[in-house]
This record gives C-alpha cells, structure tokens and sequence, in this order.
C-alpha cells in the first residue's frame, strides 16, 4: 500500500487503540504496526526535531525539566513547525499491510470501530453465521 508518511502516522494512532485485540484481527494490527513502524522511523526523527526546535521543554511537577519537548497547537511557532514537517508529511513510501477478514471484527468491533480499521480489512471466503 502506498501512503504517506502522515497517513502512516495517522494509521498508527488508530491501531494503538486496540493492543488487546486477538485471532486474526490481533495478529494482522501487531504485524501492521511493526510495518508501520519501521517506515516511519526517519519521519519520526524530523517530527522530534521539529518539536525540539519550535517547541519548549516541559517542565515537572517539581519544576525541573523533564529532558521532553512539547509543542501546542496554540503556539505561536505552531505554524512555522507545520510548514517545516510538510514536506516529509507528504513524502511516500510503499508498505507491506496485512489484512484482515471482516468476519473478525463480527461481535467484537463497534460500527465505528470496524470503519476505521477499514483500510487494513477485507472480504473474505470464512463463514459468516446469519
């Protein structure tokens, strides 16, 4: 599957919402993750970058600096760190997804859940009680 490296961002968030999942479903979120992962590891180290640059250090509840960088929406150098991470947001790269029957998500996934994880799910030749 050819995404971007925001779209492979996007796709992690939404897989680490699910680290119990099991059977086939579990097994293809854990592979898609390692994937992802693994593609993202250069964009990941612009991102921090970018953060480190443009954002401040957070400081503890005991006042001293935790080592950690944070960046708010409401920064003003918000939109300098955005036009700066835009051109590896959009970079592409090509990624081994694994796929899912849909059948998996029967009684085990909301509605919403099941459209959101519907990039990695397929139809496929196992049952489906009626």
């Amino acid at each position: 599957m050819l995404l971007t490296n925001a779209e492979m961002k996007s796709y992690l968030d939404i897989l680490n919402k699910y680290p119990n999942a099991e059977n086939m479903l579990g097994y293809a979120i854990a592979r898609n993750i390692r994937a992802l992962e693994a593609a993202t590891i250069e964009y990941d180290e612009a991102y921090n970058r970018l953060v480190k640059k443009y954002g401040s250090a957070e400081i503890g509840d005991n006042g001293e600096k935790t080592g950690r960088f944070g960046l708010s929406v409401s920064s003003p150098e918000f939109k300098k760190f955005k036009a700066e991470l835009l051109p590896y947001s959009i970079i592409k790269h090509e990624v081994k997804i694994t796929k899912a029957p849909y059948a998996e998500t029967i009684g085990v996934l909301k509605t919403s859940e099941i459209l959101e994880l519907d990039w990695m799910l397929e139809d496929s030749d196992i049952p489906v009680e009626q």
